[in-house]
Parts: structure tokens; C-alpha cells; sequence
């Protein structure tokens, strides 16, 4: 089979490798399509040879071990799994979720998905009455920003330096959006402002230290901020007396227990099968496996004004031998 592996720093090859074994408790799934994430972006970057990435899987079940249930072959999956730009992977049975028939293999990859679900869901309802802001609308901040609308705030601000993703976030419910540079002063509690104003929910998405930096600032006296973005690149600095003398609640959106994971799995696609979650149907672009360098650098630029970008794993052109 095929499989991408990182030959350095921004350069990908495909190899030539065995079907991978399966255990008792994991499925063997054909891949169609993974997910690509900003998160990978500074891996990809730095990348050593040898190192494998991609965790955002769409597929088919190939075969079952022999402790599964649940599972039988030609089920359409998503889940967890990582490394798994290859034409088959193995996935943990615990962390995998059979794919609604009413969603596409393209609006299927669940796990950034998941990731929304418990984020929101960490977040104070009760503050969702008062108007909420989201920094960064990219993939994840219009998702986050559409299920804050699904769950009651009617009144969401939306903050991104691109004019495409502003206008996205207008369509999914944003009633203002604006570029970093144009935040209203209201919209800023900080010292200039006698730490009035901002936000009682701020919700962050793009993983950068000046939206950081302007999510704090957004914090309302007594406010919480939410940190979705930032879990790679390299330390961050914040402004402690300022974020200690509003008393904000900082609570870091992203979530590493599994088992939960496998739950909000389940909460995503249920909402979206159902209809009342209505992020599909999105602008993506699919690129073949050989390509996943031209993906990630094209996850900055979002030529054409691409919303996600998946890499069709069963497509790819010459391998290279040398």
C-alpha cells in the first residue's frame, strides 16, 4: 500500500509499505479522505525524516478484529487515528463512529468536529444570552461559531484578518465581523478603557499570539475566554495583570480524553444527520495524496477561498524512487 511519510521540513514521499496488521480490539479501514489541520502546519515545517502525520480520517472498514462489535466490513467510518495519510490504516475501535448516511464522505471528517462540540460545551451557557465573540473563522471558528449559534447566542461578533472568512462568518450567523485592526474600542476591556466594555464569552480559533493577545483584551470584566487555537507553534505571552485584574476564567477548549472524545463524536453527527447543525455543504478543496505539501502550504493563502481542504487518499500520481 501506500503511505506519506516526511522526508524533512516541508517535503512529504510516498512509500511503499505492508497493509498494516490489525489487533483484536481495532478495525482495518480503507481511507478515502483525511482531514488537513492547521494544527500539523509548524510539524509539517520542522518535520525530521521519517515522521508521519494526519488524524482527521474518513473511510471504509476493511476488516474487523476479533474482540469488535459493532463494526462489520464496507461500514463508513470517521474516529481517531493517527498516522493515517496511507491507503489503510488501523483504527481503535473505541475511538471510531460509524458515518450517518445522510453525510458525505466530505463533511465527514468528525474529529475537528468532536473537537467543537466540546469546546462549546465547556463554555457557560448562561453567558450565550449576552453577545459572544469568535477570533479566527477559519474551519474551526465558523464551526464553533455556528453550534454557539445552534445553542442560543443570537448576538455573535466575528474577528479574522481575511475578508472571505468574514464574510463566511456573516452567513453563519455573525451579526458583525471585522478585520483585528477595526474592533470597535467598546468591544475592549482594557486598561485605556478603565477595563470596561468587551465581551462576557470570548471564543479563539486561530492559534497566533496577536489574536491571543486581542481574545484577552476582548474579555469582559468577569468574562470568560475560551482557547481553541493555540496547542502548537511554540510558547505564547499573555498580559497576566491585565487578564488577573478583570478576573476572567480561561478555559482551554481542546480535549485529550478519549473516551469523551468518542462521545462528542457521536453529539456531532447526530446534530449534523439531524439537520440542526447546518455546517455542510462547505467550500472544500481535495487534493491527491502526492499533493499534501501543496495543501499545507495552502492552509495559510486559502486559494479561492477554500473552507477545508482533504487529502483523497486513494489517489496519487508516480511515486518517486529515488
Amino acid at each position: 500500500m501506500k503511505q506519506l511519510t516526511m522526508a524533512g521540513p516541508g517535503t512529504s514521499v510516498l512509500e511503499e509499505v505492508p497493509v498494516p496488521e490489525i489487533g483484536p480490539d481495532e478495525v482495518l479501514v480503507r481511507m478515502k479522505y483525511c482531514g488537513v489541520c492547521r494544527s500539523e502546519l509548524e510539524s509539517w515545517q520542522t518535520a525530521e525524516a521519517g515522521k508521519r502525520m494526519g488524524h482527521e480520517p474518513v473511510g471504509t472498514v476493511e476488516k474487523v478484529g476479533a474482540a469488535v462489535t459493532g463494526f462489520k466490513p464496507g461500514d463508513r467510518v470517521s474516529g481517531w487515528a493517527y498516522p493515517a495519510l496511507a491507503e489503510y490504516v488501523a483504527f481503535k475501535a473505541a475511538n471510531t463512529v460509524k458515518i450517518p448516511d445522510t453525510i458525505s464522505d466530505e463533511d465527514a471528517t468528525v474529529e475537528p468536529l468532536a473537537c467543537v462540540v466540546s469546546a462549546i460545551n465547556k463554555l457557560p451557557k448562561e453567558a450565550f444570552l449576552k453577545p459572544v465573540a469568535v477570533i479566527g473563522c477559519g474551519y474551526m471558528g465558523l464551526a464553533a461559531l455556528s453550534l454557539l449559534k445552534l445553542r442560543g447566542a443570537d448576538t455573535i461578533i466575528a474577528v479574522d484578518t481575511s475578508e472571505q472568512a468574514r464574510q463566511n462568518a456573516r452567513k453563519l450567523g455573525a451579526v458583525e465581523a471585522y478585520h483585528p485592526s477595526e474592533v470597535p474600542a467598546r468591544y475592549l476591556a482594557t486598561w485605556d478603557s478603565g477595563c470596561e466594555g468587551g465581551f462576557h464569552v470570548v471564543s479563539e480559533w486561530t492559534g497566533n499570539q496577536q489574536a491571543l493577545d486581542l481574545a484577552g483584551r476582548m474579555v469582559a470584566v468577569g468574562g470568560t475566554l475560551g482557547v481553541g487555537g493555540y496547542h502548537a507553534g511554540g510558547p505564547r505571552q499573555v498580559d497576566m495583570q491585565l487578564w488577573n485584574y478583570k478576573a476572567i476564567t480561561m478555559i482551554n477548549l481542546h480535549e485529550r480524553r478519549m473516551d469523551y472524545m468518542a462521545q462528542c463524536y457521536r453529539e456531532a453527527f447526530d446534530l449534523l444527520a439531524s439537520g440542526q447543525w447546518p455546517f455542510t455543504n462547505l467550500k472544500h478543496k481535495v487534493y491527491p495524496l502526492d499533493q499534501f505539501d501543496v495543501a499545507m502550504a495552502e492552509i495559510i493563502t486559502k486559494p479561492g477561498g477554500i473552507i477545508k481542504g482533504l487529502i483523497d487518499c486513494t489517489q496519487w500520481g508516480e511515486i518517486d524512487s529515488e
